[in-house]
């Protein structure tokens, strides 16, 4: 955790940051504005993830790396009836 955050620092994302927060004042008004800027903040802290995941290489490095890897799949859930009702 302390490798993340020391990743933020050394990437200087407190800037990035705050230049976001001047375009979302800016243009608070536009969604695009809202969706990039939600974009770039997932990509931040991934990039943060990665840094420290492999700053501190070893089996734990490993495990959290597969499971980034496959965060992006699909999974076919079975959703009861009930649930299924209240959905529609």
């Amino acid at each position: 955790m302390i490798a993340h955050e020391l990743a933020h620092s050394r990437r200087l994302d407190c800037f990035a940051n705050l230049f976001q927060i001047a375009a979302e004042t800016l243009l608070f008004y536009h969604p695009a504005i809202w969706w990039v800027n939600k974009r770039i903040r997932s990509e931040r802290e991934n990039c943060c993830d990665d840094v420290a995941i492999f700053a501190n290489a070893g089996y734990e490095g490993d495990v959290v790396l597969t499971l980034r890897q496959n965060r992006h799949r699909t999974t076919n859930w079975t959703v009861c009836e009930p649930c299924r009702a209240a959905q529609k």
